[in-house]
């Protein structure tokens, strides 16, 4: 079934391409004339036509809307996805009008040689090599190469992406790996809890025990302490009480 609808779209493309005449003037033939008799490009001519009809998407479109457009267009090189190009796209949010743009270059294409498209240099560059055409983001095969008066058009079993495309899935997949390598949050609190046990600040408990062993360990004596080296003084050689003092003034009135 496949092969047969690309077996009629090559034939209807075939048709309507035949727009040049002898005298080098072209016929009304254009490329979205041409995409619009064959069947297999239809989800592609109702995104051309949803975006025509919006006026911001038809003004970031208007480049690739005038060469699809315009008879007189020439040398332009376009690139035609069939319908199951768009299935892979079908949950996916993206600009259509910027993906258009995407798919046109201002001029012809030579083999193995990169082009910026109508979609500008920030948006990647798109090389034709052999059947395939290599973006940024993916690669498509050409199906079908139709000549529109001084123009062509390929018709591709993908839709081409944009840089913007495999840069956002680039910067998610940078930020996963950055999460694994740096560790989690819970690896970072147990770094700090380990730090104590290893040569870090004491805890407030460990200061604690360090000012409660300090009496025992040569520091400050304490009160009670201070208070037996008081009553310990009278007994050890220390100043005489007042009792003491008597006995001596007795002994000497006895001699």
């Amino acid at each position: 079934m496949a092969a047969a609808g690309l077996g009629l779209a090559a034939l209807a493309l075939a048709g309507l391409a035949g727009g040049a005449r002898a005298d080098g003037h072209c016929g009304n033939a254009t490329m979205a004339s041409v995409a619009q008799s064959v069947p297999d490009l239809s989800t592609l001519v109702g995104v051309v036509t949803s975006v025509s009809e919006d006026a911001s998407q038809a003004k970031t479109a208007e480049p690739f809307l005038e060469a699809i457009q315009d008879p007189s267009t020439a040398n332009v090189t376009a690139f035609a996805p069939v319908n199951s190009a768009f299935e892979p796209l079908a949950n996916a949010t993206f600009n259509a009008a910027e993906v258009l743009m995407f798919h046109a270059v201002a001029e012809a294409m030579e083999e193995g040689e990169g082009y910026d498209t109508l979609a500008g240099a920030a948006a990647g560059q798109l090389t034709i090599n052999g059947d395939e055409v290599e973006g940024p983001c993916n690669t498509a095969k050409v199906l079908q190469s139709v000549d529109v008066c001084d123009s062509v058009v390929h018709v591709v079993d993908q839709v081409l992406l944009p840089a913007e495309f495999c840069a956002g899935a680039s910067e998610e997949d940078t930020s996963k790996e950055d999460y694994t390598d740096g560790g989690s949050g819970d690896d970072a609190e147990e770094s700090n809890d380990d730090s104590a046990e290893d040569g870090g600040e004491p805890s407030e408990d460990d200061a604690g025990d360090d000012e409660d062993d300090s009496g025992n360990d040569g520091g400050e004596e304490s009160e009670d302490d201070a208070g037996d080296d008081e009553d310990d003084s009278g007994n050890d050689g220390g100043e005489e009480s007042a009792d003491d003092g008597g006995d001596d003034g007795d002994g000497e009135d006895a001699d």
